[in-house]
């Protein structure tokens, strides 16, 4: 029986979520050995610097080596190689949509399937270009995939149609350190006698680290017992690196973009966001994955993620005051190692790649 073809492309491969989920489900779909992988990136990754060492054997490895802003020879080279290729499947990520039309119009049996990693409208914040992909959807031409109730439901006010496919991200099971690796040997800081945040995110608005680091101020001047929040991950934006470092004190730390995140996570007491807006964090899964209690702000699909007191913590809004009582809950809880095992069981029966993997095959499969 020849095996299907299926052809994943995504802009690139640098360090954020959505790139994160499809580096995992590419090589959860590659260990089942009924079909060829196909990871398609428009733009070249650095072995280091990108997700591109953790992406398996067993997935087939093509750049296109785009150039910034739209590159027309992209397109060509997107076309002739999926012809060279002759996929079953074509499934594109973020905005690698468009790059992939050409092939399928000239090839319309070939199923093709578009995964929004994001509240639609923030995903695709061209008019013009959502008027193109509205057209796609609702001829069936690209079967839209939706990652959450909140996801979907920006989908259907977008584009006002209502046939998405609501399947949640998932992400390969976090590996515990066999030894674990003591606090004083991750945090450049002693944080003995204090508690431990961790915050697994870029340095970009929709993060709003401000809003965390006000929190952790205020938490350190009203209580006894003291915190230390370490935001581990890359520069996106250099000015609001620049203001949040204004804010600094020394119980916060930047630490820049790190490997071993599943360290982190079972090091730290709590896991926070503090986002003005999500589709369904990578980030928060691995934190579940970890038994790392999470906090956040009540954003996108992270609503749907926990369950106030027994998953985690929600603020009631985005305001400082209710933030800092979300962090204090969290922080205080006498209940966080039932928590952590909730957080554990409802990464087993939901978030897993497994689950996620096996969701995808039986919609290509239709």
């Amino acid at each position: 029986m020849q095996k299907k073809k299926i052809v994943h492309i995504i802009p690139s491969l640098v360090k954020g979520g959505a790139e994160r989920f499809v580096v995992d489900l590419c090589n959860e779909l590659a260990i089942r050995g009924n079909c060829e992988i196909y990871l398609i990136s428009l733009f070249d990754n650095d072995l280091t610097a990108t997700f591109l060492e953790e992406l398996s054997s067993g997935v087939i490895y093509h750049s296109l080596k785009k150039k910034k802003s739209f590159d027309p020879l992209v397109l060509i080279k997107l076309t002739k190689l999926l012809s060279k290729i002759k996929p079953d499947i074509v499934h594109t990520h973020i905005n690698a949509l468009e790059y992939a039309v050409c092939y399928k119009m000239a090839n319309k049996k070939v199923a093709y399937f578009h995964t929004l990693h994001n509240d639609a409208y923030k995903e695709c914040d061209s008019a013009n270009v959502r008027k193109i992909r509205k057209w796609l959807y609702a001829e069936s031409l690209i079967k839209p995939v939706t990652i959450s109730q909140a996801s979907s439901s920006s989908f259907r006010e977008c584009y006002s149609l209502a046939n998405d496919c609501l399947i949640e991200n998932g992400r390969t099971p976090v590996k515990e350190p066999i030894v674990r690796k003591k606090r004083e040997e991750l945090f450049p800081v002693d944080t003995a006698g204090a508690f431990v945040i961790v915050n697994v995110a870029r340095i970009a608005p929709a993060k709003n680290q401000a809003l965390l680091i006000d929190a952790v101020n205020r938490f350190n001047i009203e209580n006894e017992k003291k915190c230390f929040l370490f935001i581990i991950g890359s520069v996106i934006d250099k000015q609001l690196y620049k203001e949040l470092l204004l804010k600094k004190t020394d119980q916060v730390y930047f630490m820049g973009s790190q490997k071993n995140i599943s360290d982190f996570l079972y090091a730290a007491d709590i896991f926070a966001l503090s986002s003005i807006f999500e589709g369904m964090p990578i980030s928060l899964i691995e934190a579940l994955a970890a038994g790392c209690v999470p906090v956040s702000t009540p954003v996108g699909g992270i609503m749907e993620m926990l369950e106030n007191g027994k998953t985690g913590f929600l603020s009631n809004d985005l305001s400082l005051d209710e933030y800092y009582k979300a962090i204090s809950m969290g922080l205080k809880t006498i209940d966080k190692t039932a928590i952590k095992q909730n957080c554990i069981q409802e990464f087993n029966n939901k978030y897993n790649i497994a689950i996620t993997a096996e969701k995808y095959m039986r919609l290509y499969e239709q």
